[in-house]
């Protein structure tokens, strides 16, 4: 009776152990992983690439952004944005670094606080928001077992993608898909 007790213990651990790795196996852990997801969903004109640290996934031709500060009133349409838009190239892109501890996060975050506060000093009067000084810190937001990562896009403030417009569309399927994933995750180190 013991001994059939004890068997049936060992599998009941083996396979909650099995079933435990084969969820966890189904989240998206590094690039890759997230390559090998994204690639069959993207629409037509998005290619995605990757190595070890980093995926990229990029529209094939250039798209416009508006820079959302000290723009002149006026109905946005085609010819507002060929006037006042930027051409340039749309990224979404991922970086993977080695899952950092709860003071290194918080030190790099004050860092990036810092380096905004002395963007600013002597613009007070000008519209300046430090999104460029901003966009130059990294600071993961998301974390998995193995990797603090970050998400960044190329329309991140003030920068805003106006067109084509399908892009528009398809932009925010792409970071929708890779933000679920990420949010199974906790968010922080």
């Amino acid at each position: 009776m013991l001994r059939v007790s004890l068997l049936a213990f060992c599998w009941y651990v083996v396979f909650n152990a099995r079933m435990t790795l084969g969820d966890d196996r189904q989240l998206p852990d590094e690039p890759k992983d997230y390559a090998q997801m994204i690639r069959p969903q993207l629409p037509p004109g998005w290619r995605c690439t990757y190595d070890f640290r980093t995926l990229v996934i990029s529209y094939d031709q250039e798209v416009t952004f508006l820079n959302g500060l000290g723009l002149p009133s006026g109905e946005r349409n085609d010819a507002f944005f060929r006037e006042h838009g930027v051409q340039g190239p749309y990224l979404v892109i991922m970086k993977f670094v080695s899952r950092l501890t709860e003071p290194d996060q918080r030190a790099l975050a004050d860092g990036r606080r810092q380096a905004m506060k002395q963007a600013r000093k002597g613009r007070e009067h000008e519209k300046h928001t430090g999104g460029d000084v901003y966009s130059q810190h990294f600071v993961p937001e998301y974390s998995n077992h193995r990797f603090s990562i970050d998400l960044q896009t190329s329309d991140s403030g003030p920068l805003e993608l106006v067109a084509p417009a399908n892009v528009v569309g398809q932009r925010d399927e792409v970071v929708q898909l890779l933000q679920t994933n990420l949010r199974k995750y906790p968010v922080g180190p």
